[in-house]
């Protein structure tokens, strides 16, 4: 039987006035432990929270879990990852360190790992930890009403696979592909239906926030009305929401935007009338030699890392210049994030910038087509084909947006819709503006697409 090792501890409230606690839900296994006999028991008095007590089942992690951290290529064994000193100007080599805080634990009583420390410290445990919790899963959820008829179906994969479900009359096919920040997913949907009302058949492809259900077909023939609705949820191998990994004492996410290289955060207003935000940038877009930042501002000081490297140079060769008095801009080597305050117009710009002019806000097309008592609506990307079918009626369509979004080409094809036996055509719409296709008899068929911003 292993020997029961036990390490004293004694944090009581002295010299912890700096301090914060977190807490992460993740399993024991997912630290590589094989098990509490390879720790090490931790017994005394620490400083109780809502997220560590006295009576909890502690053993010590801080020999079994490693914070890599960029170092300097000649390590001084009292290195500080944070020091502003000139001589800890080259952060080239990556070196795995022990948790510089007060301490880490497993939390046997509570299924978590705990950790106290300076806001510094536990950025780079969260970060640590977002790196080995990914990847995480999605569950995809169809709701298909059709009158009284509803049939919900959820279904868990990983990025970039094909799944499928039949439950009953409905058949759903989907392949999902989540962003780096696990916020979104290009997602490619089938669905298939032979219910009382008649046969349905749905195609498209969308993009789908977390949390953020989405409809993406209804339709209207007579008094019938139906819809289909797609829902997005990450969550991780083990089970727990992606959003639910990290816990704080307030109960919320921690103030510092924690796991910067995986997330943008929104604006945050400042009492001198500037914005604060956090934004991905590549470590590769920064070159050697850098110089360290050694005064940051009041107003964020408490809120994000030191250690950070100047940024306004390279920033400038990338066409961004800010004449705004009080702005600041530093570089976060180890989260790949750059901190910046300036006005909200120079934050946007720099957003589009930092992600190499791609569209932050995801867009789709709504493409609604109307006539007499029927009418319908489907959402897809732009650039993709969508199709629509209910009993022999069948509407395909094919839009692509323009640049900047005021206009919108859309190839269409309907077959028995209204009086339309068949019906080709392809023509240039104004966004959001209802267009009058044809007129079979004196029933016109209008059809109107509309840029959809996802936020």
């Amino acid at each position: 039987m292993a020997l029961l090792r036990l390490v004293c501890i004694s944090f009581v409230s002295v010299g912890l006035s700096q301090a914060e606690t977190m807490a992460w839900n993740i399993p024991l296994e997912l630290l590589q432990v094989g098990g509490l006999h390879q720790l090490t028991r931790a017994v005394g008095t620490i400083e109780n929270s809502d997220l560590v007590s006295n009576q909890d089942e502690l053993w010590d992690l801080s020999g079994i879990l490693k914070i890599p951290v960029l170092a300097p290529e000649t390590l001084d064994p009292n290195f500080d990852p944070f020091s502003s000193s000139a001589d800890d100007g080259q952060l080239k080599v990556l070196e795995p360190r022990t948790f510089p805080g007060d301490f880490v634990f497993w939390n046997q009583s509570r299924r978590q790992v705990v950790a106290r420390g300076s806001a510094a410290d536990l950025y780079l445990l969260d970060h640590t930890i977002f790196e080995l919790a990914t990847p995480v899963q999605a569950i995809l959820t169809l709701d298909f009403k059709s009158g009284s008829e509803h049939r919900s179906l959820k279904i868990r994969s990983r990025s970039g696979c094909t799944s499928s479900a039949t439950m009953g009359d409905v058949h759903w096919e989907f392949c999902s592909n989540f962003n780096s920040e696990q916020t979104l997913a290009d997602i490619s949907v089938h669905v298939e239906s032979a219910l009382p009302s008649g046969k349905v058949g749905i195609q498209t492809a969308v993009t789908l926030v977390a949390s953020k259900p989405l409809c993406v077909a209804k339709w209207r023939m007579d008094d019938l009305e139906s819809s289909v609705t797609l829902g997005l949820e990450f969550v991780t191998w083990w089970g727990t929401p992606a959003g639910q990994i990290r816990q704080t004492e307030d109960g919320t996410t921690a103030r510092l935007p924690l796991a910067g290289s995986h997330a943008h955060t929104d604006p945050v207003a400042l009492p001198n009338g500037l914005f604060f935000q956090c934004l991905k940038f590549p470590a590769a877009r920064f070159s050697d030699p850098v110089e360290m930042i050694t005064a940051i501002p009041e107003d964020v000081k408490e809120i994000i890392p030191e250690g950070l490297t100047q940024a306004q140079d390279l920033l400038r060769s990338m066409g961004f210049r800010s004449e705004t008095a009080n702005a600041f801009a530093g570089y976060d080597p180890r989260g790949e994030r750059i901190f910046v305050i300036d006005t909200q117009d120079n934050l946007d710009l720099l957003k589009e910038i930092s992600t190499s002019g791609c569209i932050i806000s995801p867009h789709l097309i709504e493409c609604s087509i109307g006539a007499g008592n029927a009418d319908a609506m489907i959402l897809t990307r732009s650039g993709e084909k969508a199709h629509l079918s209910v009993s022999d009626q069948m509407i395909d369509l094919a839009p692509n947006r323009s640049s900047n979004g005021s206009l919108i080409d859309l190839a269409i094809h309907l077959a028995h819709f209204r009086r339309a036996s068949d019906f080709v055509s392809g023509l240039t719409v104004v966004n959001g503006i209802e267009t009058t296709l044809g007129t079979f008899g004196d029933e016109p068929i209008s059809v109107k697409a509309s840029v959809i911003s996802l936020k």
